[in-house]
């Protein structure tokens, strides 16, 4: 039926999705239930083509809300590529002389870190990793600084100092950091502080990341989840932009190597991974008509690498199917963020946790 239908016009999915919600036992949205049921008698006089553009309108507006970011990161899609979007200081903050100078020591001594510890790369992979982020990151004019960006991975080499300095020796395979480095890392992040805490964004992040902690927020089930999805995103090469690769393959050695309840990681991984599951989310239902078409019938993976925009509908999409078990898990204590992520997992029709793998109706 759902076949025979959509074959006659693709807006006939206003019914065939709601057959499949009932059929599944899906909670059905009372507003929007009343909603559709009380249309006006002349719309249907009107035909199946009006009556289902409402319908379809009528969806979209009880639609759950996209939740927030986190402050100070956002995500979209460019030319197919998933791009994270820190935030710069404000302009008051760069022309301050005690943060110009302070991001001055940062560099200088971050430089000097990197150097010290690329002979040990191989001893130490993730700090190293994390050490050459954070380079980047802070080695740009002050007024480019991505303030979130440095914060994060200030929390990420400060965790690694702890797993590597024997503080947290069950954490960690590797040996404890000779004294040198450790007390280079040390210096280079009180720096690192005094430079984060003189921008607003950096106080912001610092008490969203405490209050969250002490609140419960980022228990240690939160962990094996958020890294589930973490790694599904990294292993997406041909459509993550190569400098949140990187992003997401530091937070993914800092949080495997320290313990979830030191410092901020924690925060610092949850908030990345809430911001690339809405910006890949936003755009798979921007693409939602493509994406129909795409899982009507998979087609072959080299027939879409000519359009970076489909490719990456295609690969979201996947990651979303594959992963929905992980990401609902993730998203279970936020319940605004778990309602969005079950609306794009149905609007897809890859919710296999709903299904349980049971047939679709004829």
């Amino acid at each position: 039926m759902k076949s025979r239908l959509l074959a006659l016009h693709p807006d006939w999915h206003v019914w065939t999705d709601w057959y499949e919600d009932r059929y599944h036992g899906r909670p059905a949205n009372e507003a929007l239930e009343i909603a559709r049921a009380t249309l006006p008698e002349e719309l249907w006089a009107q035909g199946p083509r009006a009556v289902n553009a409402r319908i379809a309108e009528l969806i979209a507006e009880h639609a759950p809300k996209e939740p927030p970011n986190e402050p100070g990161l956002h995500a979209e899609v460019r030319n197919g590529k998933l791009e994270l979007r820190g935030s710069a200081p404000a302009a008051n903050e760069t022309a301050d002389p005690l943060q110009q100078s302070l991001h001055e020591i940062v560099r200088r001594k971050a430089r000097d870190m990197h150097a010290a510890l690329k002979p040990a790369a191989n001893q130490y992979p993730e700090l190293f990793k994390v050490a050459t982020t954070y380079l980047k990151t802070v080695e740009v004019p002050l007024a480019e600084l991505d303030v979130t960006a440095a914060w994060s991975e200030g929390n990420e080499l400060d965790g690694l100092l702890h797993a590597y300095s024997g503080q947290d020796a069950n954490r960690t395979m590797s040996e404890p950091l000779e004294p040198a480095l450790s007390g280079r890392l040390d210096a280079l992040l009180k720096d690192h502080s005094a430079l984060i805490l003189g921008f607003a964004l950096g106080r912001l992040l610092t008490e969203r990341a405490d209050r969250m902690r002490m609140e419960g927020l980022l228990p240690d089930e939160l962990r094996r989840p958020l890294l589930d999805v973490l790694s599904a995103f990294r292993d997406l090469r041909e459509v993550i932009e190569p400098a949140t690769r990187e992003r997401i393959e530091a937070a993914e050695a800092a949080i495997i190597e320290t313990n979830w309840r030191t410092g901020r990681v924690a925060y610092s991984g949850y908030a990345l991974v809430r911001t690339l599951l809405i910006g890949a989310g936003r755009f798979l239902l921007k693409m939602s008509v493509v994406t129909i078409g795409l899982f009507g019938g998979l087609p072959a993976i080299g027939g879409l690498a000519g359009d970076p925009q489909l490719l990456a509908t295609y690969q979201f999409a996947l990651l979303f199917r594959d992963h929905a078990a992980a990401i609902l898990q993730f998203a279970a204590g936020f319940p605004e963020l778990r309602r969005w992520c079950e609306h794009v997992l149905a609007h897809l029709r890859l919710d296999d946790e709903i299904n349980n793998g049971e047939d679709e109706p004829n």
